[in-house]
């Protein structure tokens, strides 16, 4: 009864999100014991924190392992042109979707984001709320806190 509350409060209330919260984004999400295939509700985490650029890989400086506590991610990166890619990750290996394989697309009616594989229907997924959240990055002699944004997702089967 909590969470069909919840689904009518947040879609009452909820923020409203729009193309441009995605375009040229990457983003993370828990995929321990299939999560992110099995959940209805999902956690992204935003890279933000940009730590270098070296030929056609950026760096970040957020760790999946531990802002999550474990290796088991996938990756999203929305691209300007709609295109998308989709990594399934396990710590230090994973497999990535190839160019042009996966699109995607913002329906502002129903404020959700749908992706697409081969052409065909894959996922919706309905943005609910974000939030600021804050975490410390160790390096070899100094601690940096910085902030990055988690957004709470729908899947919509």
């Amino acid at each position: 009864m909590f969470f069909l509350w919840l689904i009518v409060s947040l879609s009452t209330f909820g923020q409203s999100f729009s193309k441009r919260y995605f375009v040229n984004t990457e983003w993370f999400t828990n995929n321990k014991d299939s999560a992110f295939f099995k959940n209805d509700t999902l956690t992204f985490i935003k890279y933000s924190n940009l730590d270098s650029k070296y030929r056609r890989y950026k760096f970040y400086k957020e760790s999946e392992l531990d802002l999550l506590g474990h290796g088991e991610f996938v990756r999203f990166q929305f691209n300007k042109n709609g295109k998308m890619h989709l990594w399934k990750c396990y710590y230090h290996q994973g497999t990535k979707s190839r160019i042009g394989e996966r699109t995607w697309k913002f329906d502002k009616s129903t404020n959700s984001l749908r992706t697409y594989f081969h052409g065909k229907p894959e996922f919706t997924l309905k943005p609910l709320y974000d939030y600021d959240v804050q975490f410390d990055r160790e390096y070899e002699n100094y601690t940096d806190t910085m902030s990055t944004i988690k957004l709470v997702i729908l899947r919509i089967y």
